[in-house]
């Protein structure tokens, strides 16, 4: 890929992919094709109860990440998917140019997860 950008950002959805499919209560994880405008995110995570959840995967340093989940939202609500998320999630993770790196590395937590409040009560009243 000679994109920098597009290839940081494939390793990091196949990052999360890896990530989740070492975890016991998923069934199986696995990234989304690109498809335009009926993009539902980057990566679909189901879990062993059948619930589907769709994360888009963001790289960089900054990030307005209400305006990035807000957009996430309306994605997944107008794609056409073969089955209908449970919910949805956008991860952030951010990285910084420090002085005297070649690379861009971590800058505080190496990555954060953004849920809507009412994602998050379901989350946590399970």
């Amino acid at each position: 890929m000679s994109n920098p950008q597009k290839s940081q950002g494939t390793s990091n959805e196949s990052d999360i992919v890896d990530w989740a499919n070492k975890h016991p209560r998923v069934r199986a994880a696995w990234r989304l094709s690109e498809g335009g405008s009926k993009d539902p995110g980057d990566v679909a995570i189901e879990t062993w109860e059948g619930d589907v959840y769709v994360v888009e995967a963001k790289h960089r340093e900054r990030l307005n990440i209400h305006k990035a989940l807000a957009k996430h939202l309306g994605k997944v609500e107008r794609a056409t998917l073969p089955v209908v998320p449970a919910g949805a999630a956008l991860q952030w993770k951010r990285t910084v140019l420090k002085e005297g790196n070649v690379r861009r590395s971590a800058d505080g937590l190496p990555e954060v997860f953004v849920l809507t409040p009412d994602e998050y009560l379901d989350l946590i009243t399970r």
